[in-house]
């Protein structure tokens, strides 16, 4: 990165120098390397707050929303009764945020590796520090794995927040973590994955598609235009002991008001499950 431009490597091209998103910095407002990676916190001309791990984009303000709101309430939706959710990742609330909204639950962890990227977010996101202070949110700094091992038949609904499968997030993409994710949901519980580029990433979705299917009955991914994320069309993994996210989907009618969603409806509930004819996943 320079004085003036934010530059992510596109991961998943021939070579990842020969594609790149750039966003013009207004103020680089924070730096740090924390025991496992680099944060960094950004203001942009046009979208709001940049938050980068490693100098990879993690959220903007203008686009965060799509992101946040499609890795949550397709699961939330899809559950009859979710009152307890975990989102593992996820330090900069977006999806914690989401997931309160849902008046049936009545329990919200987060469990975040790094404690500087919570630290920070909460400084620097404004959304973040009334999403801290609901009753129902307790957030928990430690390990996904060991978390996870104490939560036996707990959640109904996981939402795994991650980063790409680089790093110290390729262990949330295995076998081993996805075991772990099972046992922690009760008998009718949901998990919800990123799953990466639909266009760069077509071989990495299709093969996370057939790790899981050994493991859950229902297993379908679905996708969602996120705009600052490479080639804007992103991928996610829904995975369900019991509940389909089509023919079980719960047309609620409890959303407040002033919880309006910028993103997600019933509409884009059904349609998000059509994938496009390159992602063959029979």
């Amino acid at each position: 990165m320079n004085d003036q431009w934010f530059t992510e490597d596109i991961n998943g091209t021939s070579d990842p120098h020969f594609t790149k998103l750039s966003l013009k910095i207004k103020k680089h407002l924070f730096s740090g390397q924390s025991q496992f990676q680099k944060v960094d916190f950004y203001e942009t001309y046009d979208h709001g707050i940049l938050f980068t791990l490693d100098d990879f984009i993690m959220t903007t303000s203008r686009d965060e929303f799509i992101y946040h709101e499609m890795l949550s309430h397709v699961s939330l939706f899809s559950h009859p009764n979710p009152k307890s959710v975990l989102v593992i990742g996820g330090g900069d609330g977006g999806t914690l945020r989401e997931v309160i909204k849902h008046p049936d639950v009545e329990i919200a962890h987060l469990c975040e590796l790094d404690e500087m990227v919570v630290e920070k977010s909460l400084e620097y996101l404004d959304y973040f520090k009334a999403v801290s202070e609901d009753p129902r949110v307790k957030i928990f700094c430690e390990d996904g794995f060991h978390f996870l091992k104490q939560k036996e038949s707990f959640y109904d609904v996981i939402l795994v927040d991650s980063t790409e499968p680089i790093g110290e997030a390729k262990k949330l993409f295995e076998d081993t973590f996805i075991g772990l994710c099972f046992k922690a949901l009760k008998p009718e519980g949901i998990t919800a994955m990123q799953g990466g580029s639909v266009f760069y990433h077509t071989d990495f979705l299709k093969s996370f598609y057939k790790e899981l299917q050994p493991k859950f009955p229902i297993v379908k991914i679905y996708t969602a235009p996120v705009h600052t994320y490479p080639g804007g069309y992103w991928g996610f993994m829904f995975a369900s002991k019991k509940h389909d996210p089509i023919n079980d989907f719960q047309q609620k009618k409890y959303i407040p008001k002033d919880y309006q969603f910028n993103f997600y409806n019933d509409q884009i509930h059904k349609a998000c499950f059509a994938l496009p004819s390159y992602l063959d996943i029979k």
